[in-house]
């Protein structure tokens, strides 16, 4: 079961999300924040670790090109390197 952390910035957006399954959404209310340092902390399946990976690489994709978003871009890159290290 991947356990990975994502910053304050990556989880604001996948709380706002509209297109993911019921399953990724308890897992996001589940996750734990780190007083310390500000990083949520996210058990999940592989499957639901897979979900989130590709709703940022799609964020990505889609930040890249409109330029008002183009902070999303690395906050996804952050979240997916962070999602592909916990599988």
């Amino acid at each position: 079961m991947p356990t990975f952390h994502i910053h304050s910035d990556a989880y604001r957006l996948i709380r706002v999300a509209h297109r993911l399954s019921y399953a990724t959404i308890q897992a996001i209310d589940a996750a734990e924040q780190d007083v310390l340092y500000g990083l949520w902390k996210i058990d999940c399946s592989a499957a639901i670790a897979r979900e989130l990976w590709t709703w940022f690489h799609d964020c990505e994709q889609h930040s890249a090109l409109v330029p008002r978003d183009s902070w999303k871009v690395r906050v996804s890159q952050r979240a997916k390197q962070r999602i592909a290290r916990a599988r």
